[in-house]
Formats: C-alpha cells, sequence, structure tokens
C-alpha cells in the first residue's frame, strides 16, 4: 500500500440560502461578495461541506454555475469522462471533445469543500504534440503528458494507489477525420497505453503494458479487487493494481458504441445501460460468470438513449441512470431512473427530473463523502454547473 500525504483547505465557502431558492434550483456557490469562510473539520477521507451535508432528499440542487464570462470559464468537454476523489473530496473532469480542434488535456477538479473549480495545469498547445522515442502520442514541453482525446466513460480513480487511471485512446484525431493530425505524425504511433495520473505527485505515467481501449465504451473501478472493469464489444476485460496486463473476463457485451457502464458492488455485478442505437435493454455480467446477458427487465423502463450517466449509488443499493426524454413537441427534460439489480427492474424517481435535456454526459459520479451524485451538465449555450442529488 502506498501511503498518501494529504494537503487540503480547511475552510468552505458559506452562502446564505434564504434567497437562492429559484425555481427548486438552490446555488449554493453563488456571488463571492460578502461571503462567509468558515473553518470545517475533515472527516473520513476528504473535506466536509455542512450545507452539502443538510440537502434535501430526492431533488437535484444547482450547487455552481460559471460566470458565463469569456475566457473566464472552460466548457464541458462531451465526449470526457468523470471519476471521484474521496481523499481530497474533489470531482475529476478528463477528455476532450477534440472534433473542434480542442485540445483540452488538462485535468479539471471540483472541490466539493469550497465549491470551486481549478486544473491541474494549462492545456498543452497542440504544437507540443509529437510521439516519443517508444511510439506513444505525447504533449507538452517535456513530451510527458497524454493527447487530447475521447475518454467516454473509461476514466476511473484508484484511492489506494492515488491514481486516475484512462483507458482510452485519441482514435478522433487520426489523419481520416477532416480535424485529424497529420498522416506522417499519426504514423509513427506504435502504442494507445492506459495512461496513469498520480494524482498527489502532480504526474503523468504511460503504463508499460499493451493498452486496452474503451474508445465510444465504458469502465468502472472495483474497490474490493482494486481493478478496473470494462465493457467493449468483444467482452468484459480487467486491469487489477499490479497486472502486468489487460486480462478477458467474459463475453456478453452489446456490440454497439456510447455505452455506460456501472459496478454494483452489493450484487458483484457489472451494469451496462445505453447504446448508439438508443436500445433500452439492461445488460448484466456477474462477477466470475462466463458470460453476460441481455435483460428481460420486466414493467416499466426508461426510454432507450445514449452516453447515459451511470453510477451505482451504495447507499440505496441502486444503479441511478439519467435519461432524456422529448415526445411530442413537449420542452426535453432528463427524468432520474433507479435500477435494482437483483430485481432486475426500474423505478422512475418522480421528483427528480432536469428541465432541460443532458445530451451526451459521462460526468456524473457519487461522492461518499456528502453520499450525493454530483453531475456537470448545463442547458445547451449556457455556462456550465454543477448538480447534486441526495438519495
Amino acid at each position: 500500500m502506498i501511503a498518501l500525504t494529504i494537503v487540503v483547505s480547511l475552510v468552505y465557502v458559506k452562502v446564505s440560502n434564504s434567497d437562492l431558492l429559484r425555481q427548486g434550483q438552490r446555488i449554493i456557490g453563488g456571488s463571492l461578495d460578502g461571503i462567509e469562510v468558515t473553518p470545517v473539520v475533515p472527516v473520513g477521507s476528504g473535506v466536509i461541506n455542512p450545507e452539502l451535508k443538510a440537502l434535501p432528499k430526492g431533488t437535484w440542487f444547482k450547487i455552481h454555475q460559471h460566470s458565463g464570462r469569456a475566457g473566464e470559464d472552460f466548457e464541458r468537454q462531451a465526449h470526457g469522462g468523470a471519476a471521484f476523489d474521496p481523499v481530497r473530496g474533489r470531482l475529476m473532469l478528463f477528455g476532450s471533445d477534440t472534433h473542434r480542434r480542442n485540445w483540452d488535456n488538462t485535468i479539471r477538479f471540483f472541490d466539493m469543500g469550497s465549491l470551486r473549480w481549478s486544473s491541474a495545469y494549462p492545456p498543452d498547445s497542440f504544437d507540443t504534440y509529437r510521439v516519443n522515442t517508444q511510439g506513444i502520442p505525447v504533449a507538452g514541453i517535456a513530451g510527458d503528458r497524454p493527447w487530447a482525446m475521447h475518454t467516454f466513460g473509461a476514466v476511473e480513480f484508484d484511492p489506494i494507489a492515488d491514481r486516475l487511471i484512462v483507458a482510452s485512446h485519441p482514435d478522433h484525431m487520426n489523419p481520416n477525420k477532416k480535424w485529424g493530425v497529420d498522416r506522417s505524425l499519426w504514423g509513427q504511433i506504435k502504442s494507445h497505453p492506459t495512461w496513469i495520473y498520480h494524482v498527489g505527485e502532480g504526474r503523468w505515467e504511460p503504463m508499460p503494458l499493451q493498452g486496452r481501449s474503451f474508445f465510444a465504451h465504458a469502465t468502472a473501478f472495483d474497490l474490493k479487487r482494486r481493478a478496473v472493469i470494462g465493457a467493449r464489444p468483444n467482452g468484459y476485460w480487467e486491469l487489477a493494481a499490479e497486472a502486468p496486463a489487460w486480462k478477458h473476463l467474459a463475453k456478453g457485451t452489446p456490440n454497439n458504441w456510447h455505452i455506460s457502464l456501472a459496478y454494483d458492488s452489493g450484487q458483484d455485478t457489472v451494469v451496462l445501460f445505453g447504446t448508439n442505437k438508443k436500445s433500452d435493454a439492461v445488460w448484466q455480467y456477474r462477477r466470475g460468470a462466463k458470460a453476460g446477458m441481455r435483460m428481460q427487465t420486466p414493467g416499466n423502463r426508461p426510454a432507450g438513449d445514449q452516453s447515459v450517466p451511470l453510477v451505482y449509488h451504495p447507499g440505496i443499493q441502486r444503479v441511478t441512470a439519467l435519461v432524456e426524454r422529448n415526445e411530442g413537441g413537449a420542452p426535453a427534460v432528463t427524468e432520474t431512473w433507479l435500477y435494482a439489480t437483483a430485481d432486475d427492474t426500474w423505478k422512475r424517481l418522480e421528483t427528480a427530473s432536469l428541465p432541460f435535456a443532458i445530451g451526451m454526459n459521462y460526468d456524473m459520479v457519487y461522492d461518499p463523502n456528502h453520499e450525493l451524485l454530483v453531475l456537470v451538465a448545463n442547458l445547451k449555450g449556457d455556462p456550465l454547473a454543477v448538480w447534486v442529488l441526495r438519495l
């Protein structure tokens, strides 16, 4: 086990809620004018924000929103993924759209204690993109960071080793795309590794093993086994903490893109939902089985969708999915659905719909410190916002 040195800020921003209740959305961050800074005590592994602990159940609350002023904020990357660091109490985003020649290869942090965004480093200029002597695509002046890339649902955090694990590759930067890199540069690539970001050290490292990309697919983290588990069209794969390579576990996955995956630790089962064909089917893979299976799923179920935020909530022992609905000319909404793995049944949470379509989104995580689901989402054209839901 690796010992961790943790440095945390013992303050959080406390803002009166009396005048921040607007259309069912309570903004806890708000303006920084006239704030009261109150010391808090770290509990367990992370800084606790008492206002977040006090939020009522069953409703999405907006706790932060960018200013909307040009040059001050960053855009949410629809093709990026997310993980949660319970040690520091931070949401982490990594991944880039790249379609619009967006070279955002930094890690964005949202601190749940202070309700503030920060980043690991400024995104590297495309001028620094190259292929190193090992044939690995690298960026940055020192050539020690990954290229900007689509990560989808393939971003995980190992709290024991204190590392972010990215199991994707910059496939949409290939020369066949109109926004892609030069063919001569792409041709130098020999390997697309699994990338590791050592959070405490602030350092990227390509793993010295054959990478297994979950581009357009998804992974989850099995804390009990300390393993990343992912699903691709050719089956389920695992990367254990000290493993020399990715291991193929079983077959039985949907042969589609834009899938989402959650690991139900209570049932020791991987749950898949959503495909680019907007299927409403659920797939399950119980650890140790020879194959995953498409479930029958009786009763009500959410509409078919793709790139669905999908997270296991250990407190209620349900997988949570956010699914868009846009029917009959009515304004689009995003519904919250709860899935019981053992019973193979869905239930819609009637009180927890977002009043807009969230679009392609892999940016929902579970914060165990505050027992909240945390979502980064915004209506197209609006400033980026952070939402939370207590169940």
